[in-house]
């Protein structure tokens, strides 16, 4: 499982190649978040499966998500001469340019504050907001499903939930 379906519809539709799954650091993160998930499905004491229909949520559903993917479907990109990853004044001043156009989405009511602050200060909060966002654009039906015949594979494999891009890549 180094590229699965879903990683080849974000590459093909907003021009950006996930991470592979099974790659060392993204593997830790993704077994991390799979027993995060377990200590809340625990601290909730009822299951929390993964949603695949907008129209059918009901009590606690986790989705995929993934910022950049997020960020692409948005017209935003990181793509710029600076990332907005890491600690350097640069990275700031990326995070800094992405939460102005960010605060200016009807879908996040405007980003101010300590909110605002937070994004600006680490990419960790900055990625916090995004996953927000992608689960609202779930939410409205505005993220790209799996085509029924893929479903069976998308639901083996995992699927990250992302609007499609608005222009090329």
């Amino acid at each position: 499982m180094f590229q699965r379906q879903t990683d080849r519809l974000i590459q093909e539709q907003l021009g950006k190649k996930p991470l592979d799954v099974g790659a060392d650091r993204i593997a830790r993160t993704a077994h991390s978040a799979l027993r995060h998930l377990d200590q809340i499905r625990e601290s909730l004491n009822r299951a929390a499966p993964l949603a695949w229909n907008s129209a059918r949520i009901t009590g606690a559903q986790v989705i995929e998500v993934y910022p950049a993917a997020t960020l692409l479907g948005h017209g935003l990109s990181d793509t710029t001469d600076t990332s907005y990853k890491g600690t350097s004044p640069e990275h700031r001043k990326a995070r800094e340019e992405l939460t102005k156009e960010l605060a200016k989405n009807e879908h996040l009511g405007g980003v101010t504050g300590d909110i605002r602050l937070r994004m600006e200060e680490t990419d960790h909060a900055l990625d916090a907001v995004l996953c927000c966002l992608a689960a609202a654009d779930f939410l409205r039906g505005d993220a790209i499903p799996p085509e029924p015949d893929q479903v069976p594979l998308a639901k083996k494999e995992g699927w990250i939930w992302v609007r499609p891009g608005s222009g090329t890549p």
